[in-house]
């Protein structure tokens, strides 16, 4: 992987302290991960 572009995302949500940036890179793939601390949502 080299150079590329990275995308930023504000998290927020009644009672959390102070926003969370999470930042993802869409233009390289590789299997998705969830980030620690996340969990993915049940269908």
């Amino acid at each position: 992987m080299g150079g590329g572009l990275l995308d930023v995302y504000e998290i927020t949500y009644d009672g959390l302290d102070k926003p969370i940036e999470l930042y993802i890179n869409m233009y390289d793939y590789n299997d998705p991960k969830i980030p620690v601390g996340f969990t993915r949502k049940k269908e």
